[in-house]
């Protein structure tokens, strides 16, 4: 290039392309150390801060991937194993604002309460779940994946937890066709849970404490699953989820069976065959409740087994008044 000009000429030339270079090493070099502060000034995203108020919830926020971003949670959270050593700061029910929001959370994950209703009049964000079917849960679980931006595990967690609804639901259908096969003039199809035969139908009690002062009436999940595997609850038609009950109370429903989370008094093992499930899978509208739903399906099943049974036997009353 330079063959073609003067020798001054081509010094300078050479000259103006060296500073050209020299300026833009300066430029990059000078961005180069700008970007530590750009990074200070923007922060990279930081996780949610979640608070949960009652076991369900937390469970749920674990099972949608985001277990690690809840801060502080109720006292009977403890489930899976990691919630045990999440900060504690009451049991959801008596418990102040202010203890709350010493948390500074970014999301609240609650069943439905005054609490929440609080918390959102101050503008907070609150994700309320209140399952009232098996399939909400898995939606919820979706919901809550959603919210922290953990939606691809989220929706992992409700696909199999669907599936497990799936073969619930299949495995019910299997066990009534069975059923309806035994007694002459039965159908054998079953479309729908309210298919299911009067002669088949399982009257189920399920107690919400030991003594059998309170039973569990219109909760919607348990009910559901109850007329799912071919039962009816005979407190189900409540105006409450959990309605006061008394022995004599129970003892006019003729139960087949009687549903508890804990060893029941002797009086009420006296009615009929009780049958134990783990109360937090059964208490608590989160993801194990299908497990409970799978063993209250067993149990309905043998109920109605057993039942079957007896019903050319002649009628062998038990005597209740010595329990008393």
């Amino acid at each position: 290039m330079c063959s073609s000009m003067s020798a001054w000429r081509c010094k300078l030339h050479s000259l103006r392309r060296l500073r050209r270079t020299a300026w833009s090493c300066n430029q990059v070099a000078a961005l180069l150390l700008l970007i530590p502060a750009i990074c200070l000034i923007t922060p990279a995203w930081a996780a949610p801060r979640v608070v949960t108020l009652t076991p369900h919830a937390t469970e749920m926020v674990f099972a949608a991937g985001g277990g690690d971003m809840i801060v502080a949670t109720v006292n009977a959270s403890d489930f899976p194993e990691q919630a045990r050593h999440i900060p504690r700061f009451g049991d959801g029910i008596h418990t102040s604002l202010e203890e709350i929001l010493r948390w500074e959370p970014d999301l609240i994950v609650s069943w439905p309460s005054l609490y929440t209703d609080r918390l959102q009049q101050l503008g907070k964000q609150v994700l309320l779940s209140r399952p009232t079917s098996l399939d909400e849960i898995a939606s919820d679980i979706e919901r809550i994946g959603l919210q922290l931006g953990t939606l691809s595990h989220a929706r992992e967690t409700a696909l199999a937890l669907r599936e497990e609804i799936r073969s619930l639901s299949a495995l019910t259908d299997e066990s009534q066709s069975t059923s309806s096969t035994r007694a002459p003039g039965r159908t054998s199809s079953r479309s729908s849970p309210t298919s299911a035969t009067p002669a088949s139908i399982v009257t189920v009690v399920v107690l919400a404490s030991a003594d059998g002062q309170v039973v569990m009436g219109a909760d919607p999940l348990i009910n559901q699953v109850i007329e799912l595997c071919g039962g009816t609850n005979p407190f189900g038609s409540s105006q409450l989820i959990t309605p006061r009950a008394s022995l004599e109370g129970i003892i006019s429903t003729h139960p087949a069976l009687i549903v508890s989370g804990s060893t029941p008094a002797a009086s009420i093992k006296a009615v009929a065959p009780v049958r134990l499930i783990d109360p937090d899978w059964m208490y608590r509208p989160g993801p194990r409740f299908v497990l409970a739903a799978r063993q209250l399906c067993k149990a309905i099943e043998t109920a109605r087994h057993e039942t079957s049974k007896t019903d050319t036997r002649p009628d062998q009353s038990r005597d209740y008044s010595r329990h008393n």
